[in-house]
């Protein structure tokens, strides 16, 4: 009678398993110095051989004459284990036995000794399963079990299982299994049931078994059956899950980089005609992103790609067109399109959504980023309107006078009188008050002379003034910056991003001016570099240009 794959290869003792040394080499010590404990957690990802762990352990408990802390699987209580024909080995689904009273029943049944083995032993298999009231009802046996049994609890959501049976368990966790682990299982299975696999056939199914052996025994296995002759190849994978192909994918992803939406729906219309997964192949082109993502990012790590088949040259050549907020954006699109196609009425018109958010999405960068951008264009655009009334005002160091521009802005038909006498502004002496006038309009004060002017105790001042108003915790990381003060503005330098960071958020900006017009009369520029670095500083409209320049679909002409 034909068996499957994953069955028949399954791992018989701890040195077979594959990719779990820090849990097999622990139980063969335990094993071989006589010291196994009376209950066991086994947790992991699926198919990574948490069950088959247990089953050896239990043989391994029961074994006559086991082999450095293997089970020798050809004593009579090994050959019966395997054939399933030792009633002391127990093995429960949880999912389907999770009732109180089933537990109840296990309980009085486990005090009894074994018949035919030294050590009675239960296997459960998704034990998170258990109702609450069956987690209470096992917690007493587990507690204080009889000399003669072990429990062995296997789950793949340990967070759902309560704390006081974690807490009665040794734990143990089972890894995902990287790559190359899967590939070289893979082929050995391949070649021990005379079946030709080429190595990037082998490898691409590791890849698209997300670290379960299982699950890459079983894509093996259908492989096989499709391609009863002849070696597997990358192709047979594609055809059997249903995948796009190399070379439809690589131009579907540079048509929506490039935003062309109609070749990306022509490829993708060829896909779907050619009977493929769409899923699938949304999968696959999430995973693509993902590994262009990582090589945009993090060039040299090692963290491995997940696309498979594809030539890291490839990768590259398509990352040239993509930016990072595109790769986010797009990554994030199709997720979100996976998380809702599975109950979808029509898949194909959720795919042909997603891939035209894909070139809207490459083409307008991030959304919320632009969002962002678009909010300080506004504030830089009302800040430069609102700076026109300063560099309206008459040179008062000439004049030492400065027209009532409150009363001009109210009744702009008003003519002022040239010889009608105007209000001079008192210069600063030592200790002397504000007048009232002054208190009342802060703009209409004479600009400082940089004489003698010590520009750091000043902005000092201006910190201490504006503490209250800034972010948190702001006010410490820009306090020792070095101010210069010339042309009525004080400049300040850095070449700390951080730091120009914090210092160009809207709400500590419009803190530090309106202290610096209260204290000064002075308006602030934040400039990197040093003073001494920095002698041609741009106007004010070069910089908004320059800002200008950084968004999306927004051209600056001269």
């Amino acid at each position: 009678m034909y068996q499957a794959l994953y069955r028949k290869w399954r791992p018989k003792t701890f040195s077979e398993v594959v990719g779990q040394e820090n849990v097999t080499d622990t139980l063969k010590a335990q094993v071989k110095a006589g010291r196994l404990s009376h209950a066991y957690i086994f947790f992991g990802a699926r198919g990574t051989g948490k069950t088959t762990s247990a089953r050896i352990l239990a043989r391994a408990a029961n074994c006559e004459s086991p082999k450095s802390g293997n089970p020798c699987n050809e004593c009579p209580s090994c050959r019966g284990i395997l054939s399933e024909g030792i009633l002391d080995v127990i093995e429960i689904d949880a999912a389907s036995n999770n009732s109180v009273d089933y537990v109840r029943e296990l309980r009085e049944e486990a005090v009894y000794s074994p018949a035919s083995v030294k050590k009675r032993v239960y296997i459960i298999d998704e034990v998170h399963m258990f109702s609450g009231n069956a987690f209470n009802a096992f917690l007493k046996i587990l507690e204080e079990p009889p000399e003669h049994v072990i429990f062995i609890l296997a789950t793949t959501e340990i967070h759902k299982v309560p704390v006081t049976i974690l807490s009665r368990c040794q734990r143990f966790r089972f890894k995902r299994l990287t790559v190359s682990d899967i590939k070289d299982r893979l082929v050995f299975i391949a070649r021990a049931e005379e079946i030709d696999i080429e190595d990037n056939a082998a490898e691409y199914i590791a890849s698209l078994s997300d670290g379960g052996l299982r699950d890459a025994v079983s894509l093996l296995e259908q492989c096989i059956s499709y391609r009863q002759k002849g070696v597997i190849t990358v192709d047979t994978v594609e055809e059997v899950v249903g995948l796009a192909g190399t070379a439809a994918m690589l131009k579907m992803l540079e048509a929506a980089a490039k935003h062309d939406t109609k070749t990306a729906l022509e490829v993708l219309n060829g896909i779907y005609t050619d009977g493929r997964n769409l899923i699938s192949v949304l999968g696959e082109a999430s995973a693509v992103l993902r590994d262009i993502l990582i090589i945009k990012t993090a060039q040299d790590t090692d963290v491995p790609r997940i696309s498979g088949r594809y030539q890291k040259s490839e990768l590259v050549g398509l990352s040239e067109l993509f930016d990072v907020s595109s790769l986010i954006s797009c990554i994030e699109t199709i997720q979100n399109t996976l998380s809702t196609i599975s109950g979808s009425g029509n898949r194909r018109i959720d795919a042909e959504l997603c891939i035209i958010r894909l070139c809207g999405s490459v083409k307008s960068g991030d959304y919320i980023a632009l969002s962002d951008k678009i909010s300080a264009l506004e504030n830089m655009l009302s800040d430069a309107h609102a700076k026109t009334v300063y560099e309206k005002k008459p040179d008062t160091k000439q004049t030492g006078i400065v027209p009532d521009i409150k009363q001009t802005e109210k009744n702009p038909e008003t003519k002022t009188d040239e010889a009608a006498p105007q209000k001079p502004v008192e210069k600063k002496s030592g200790g002397r008050k504000k007048t009232e006038d002054e208190k009342q309009d802060t703009i209409t004060k004479t600009p400082v002379n940089a004489d003698g002017l010590d520009a750091e105790k000043l902005w000092k001042d201006i910190i201490k003034t504006a503490k209250s108003e800034l972010m948190p915790g702001v006010a410490e990381i820009i306090k020792d910056l070095k101010p210069a003060y010339s042309d009525n503005t004080l400049w300040l330098y850095t070449d700390n991003q951080f730091t120009l960071n914090m210092l160009k958020k809207r709400e500590n900006l419009d803190a530090l001016h309106k202290h610096a017009e209260e204290i000064l009369g002075a308006k602030i520029l934040i400039r990197p570099g040093e003073p001494e670095e920095r002698q041609d500083v741009p106007s004010e409209l070069e910089e908004l240009c320059q800002n200008l320049q950084g968004i999306p679909d927004i051209i600056i002409k001269p």
